[in-house]
């Protein structure tokens, strides 16, 4: 059985612990990112988060997932948390509601272990977000130089467009570097290749993109 991880702190970890990149990205990236142990409860949420959802951190920290979970997605919630477990990363939609009553449907991504501690993170990409096929395993392999520059650039919370005015490519060209970068890492959506790349150290914290 895993490990039980949990966590009440409302402040982020010190960027001299040991594992100060994954922080430092999560800190200041304008992607909302949220963090929770095996019993389901939030441990860490980024400014991005508390602003998407509209509330201070204090007020997700210690909640246990799914308590911005309308109703009628209970047996939802259960069969994808399941399904998690089973898999390792979750893509699915899902709807949750905001502070001020309204609710909203995301692409939900969340990789299992991905942050410091054995926490598990989810991503939401402010530029959205779609499924692509299931990647092949023949594919994978390392990210070239490039593919690890557009994906450091959307971690921190660059859009595709910005990305390509940036690094002067064509959108084009950015979204044939995304596509290769996803083969690679055995990604279904842009936010879970950045959750990988987080996990796998692929992202230099000293360049803030």
């Amino acid at each position: 059985m895993a490990r039980r991880r949990s966590g009440r702190s409302l402040q982020l970890p010190s960027a001299m612990d040991g594992d100060h990149a994954f922080w430092m990205v999560f800190e200041r990236s304008r992607n909302p990112m949220l963090l929770f142990g095996d019993d389901r409860v939030y441990t860490h949420a980024n400014e991005a988060a508390c602003a998407a959802l509209g509330l201070p951190r204090e007020r997700i920290v210690g909640q246990r997932m799914g308590y911005l979970t309308p109703p009628d997605q209970k047996d939802l919630e259960r069969e994808l948390w399941d399904r998690l477990m089973r898999t390792g990363h979750l893509v699915s939609p899902w709807r949750v509601t905001l502070a001020d009553g309204r609710t909203v449907e995301l692409l939900l991504n969340t990789t299992l272990h991905a942050a410091p501690g054995g926490l598990h993170l989810s991503v939401h990409l402010l530029d959205g977000d779609e499924v692509a096929p299931a990647p092949g395993g023949a594919a994978r392999g390392a990210l070239s130089p490039r593919e690890r520059q557009v994906v450091q650039m959307l971690a921190f919370g660059r859009t595709g467009e910005q990305v390509a005015q940036e690094l002067s490519l064509s959108p084009e060209t950015v979204r044939t570097h995304v596509r290769n970068a996803m083969e690679h890492a055995g990604a279904r959506t842009r936010a879970q290749l950045v959750a990988i790349a987080l996990r796998d150290g692929l992202i230099d914290s000293s360049r803030r993109a």
